[in-house]
């Protein structure tokens, strides 16, 4: 599963919006190939995976995933941003571990 705020290219003003749209669905094929990457060398491992493109609050969509799912666990690789994305976005490791019912699992950037 990948989550990914991908609707604010269309809400600026500034921009045109026939380059907003574009944008956009570069980002979401971009994302789209990456999971398809990822699902198909699973297969060549013998794991089989579903692959998921979730728009929006990442938090909340990793919750609402999982809940689907009936998970028994969350993965979730770490980011390195800096302090002006927290304030815009909040902390999502943080968001998860305290929505989750399920453990957390974070994997280090590094």
């Amino acid at each position: 599963m990948h989550a990914d705020y991908l609707l604010p290219f269309l809400g600026e003003q500034q921009y045109d919006q026939h380059l907003a749209l574009d944008a956009y669905e570069n980002a979401k094929k971009h994302d789209t190939k990456k999971l398809e990457v990822i699902k198909e060398e699973l297969a060549e491992e013998g794991i089989e995976a579903e692959m998921i493109l979730h728009e929006g609050n990442v938090g909340e969509s990793i919750i609402e995933e999982s809940q689907k799912f009936d998970a028994d666990l969350i993965i979730i690789g770490a980011h390195e941003h800096s302090k002006l994305y927290h304030l815009f976005f909040g902390n999502i490791h943080e968001n998860v571990i305290q929505k989750s019912s399920c453990p957390v699992m974070i994997i280090p950037s590094r």
